[in-house]
């Protein structure tokens, strides 16, 4: 059927005619943008990755993109109680709290693995006197984790500081909420010199380990090698659980001296692992002939050596 209008006699007909079309293209659209903004994103597989049991509630996490990438975001507040091997570890509430991923698969031991994530955390941010944790790694005996992460990346006290060691030789302290907290024999923790400018953007991290008893592992941060070690990073395991989230720890130190424990908001994204390095990198030509097949650290503003008696033994090294 055709319909002809008279326009010359039906000008009002014919502007409600074109305004109503009008309306219904830009409603189109309006809608088909829509359809397109992230509202819920991930930052991992989650057939790779689940939560952690001593994660405290999920009203932590929200998934959202964060300047260009699909992100999870969390925030610990310190009114959310977690487990009790976290936040009454020692028998005082207010230890420790977390919310992570981890590996569903751990990766076994006498092989090699890539693994990376980024984070992003606000240029203001104060993490006084305790640790929060983005990542680290979990010694594991059969399907039972034991002793304390032969590599973690942390913030502590305000520095980043990238934890290494290299020995299954240790010493573990059992508390009454089932919790084990265990020194190295061999542990180094390197204090990063560029800590400020690591804040109010995304920074990508990218680990390769060998974990073997005459293993290695190599760290690079954006790209960079910053970190290049060679000892016994089996350490006696089976198996070693990847976990990437925030877990901040030893809270007591800050409260005992009266300092209020802020909510600490981190951004995570790119999170995953794989058998080489082409799983997790387009750059790997890029960061393997970085390697330099020994011992190295570079900008890095403090190396401390420590043994099994833990920070009292601790002493200042060059590399």
């Amino acid at each position: 059927m055709l319909i002809f209008l008279d326009l010359g006699k039906a000008n009002v007909g014919y502007n409600s005619f074109m305004k109503y079309h009008f309306a219904l293209l830009l409603c189109f659209f309006l809608c088909s943008c829509a359809g397109t903004i992230k509202h819920s994103t991930v930052a991992f597989d989650k057939k790779m990755f689940k939560e952690n049991h001593a994660n405290v509630t999920d009203k932590a996490v929200v998934y959202q993109n964060v300047s260009g990438e699909d992100a999870m975001s969390i925030t610990l507040d310190y009114s959310m109680k977690g487990g009790k091997v976290d936040w009454a570890r020692r028998g005082v509430e207010g230890f420790a709290q977390r919310w992570q991923i981890q590996l569903r698969k751990s990766t076994p031991a006498n092989t090699t693995a890539w693994y990376t994530f980024k984070f992003n955390i606000a240029k203001d941010t104060q993490i006084p006197e305790y640790t929060l944790t983005f990542a680290d790694f979990k010694r594991m005996k059969g399907k039972t984790d034991t002793g304390a992460p032969p590599i973690s990346f942390s913030i502590n006290n305000n520095r980043f500081m990238l934890g290494l060691s290299g020995s299954d030789k240790q010493t573990c302290k059992k508390w009454s909420s089932g919790s084990e907290e265990c020194n190295n024999s061999e542990a180094y923790f390197m204090t990063l010199a560029n800590t400020q400018s690591l804040k109010g953007r995304w920074v990508r991290v990218t680990f390769r380990i060998d974990w073997s008893d005459s293993g290695s592992v190599a760290v690079w941060i954006d790209d960079k090698l910053r970190a290049e070690y060679y000892g016994n990073l089996r350490q006696g395991g089976t198996g070693f659980r990847y976990k990437v989230g925030s877990y901040r720890h030893h809270m007591l130190q800050a409260t005992e001296k009266g300092i209020t424990i802020d909510p600490v908001t981190v951004h995570y994204a790119d999170i995953t692992s794989g058998k080489s390095c082409s799983k997790v990198s387009e750059l790997c030509s890029t960061l393997e002939t970085q390697l330099k097949n020994k011992k190295y650290a570079s900008g890095m503003s403090h190396i401390a050596q420590c043994g099994t008696g833990g920070p009292a033994s601790c002493r200042t090294v060059r590399w």
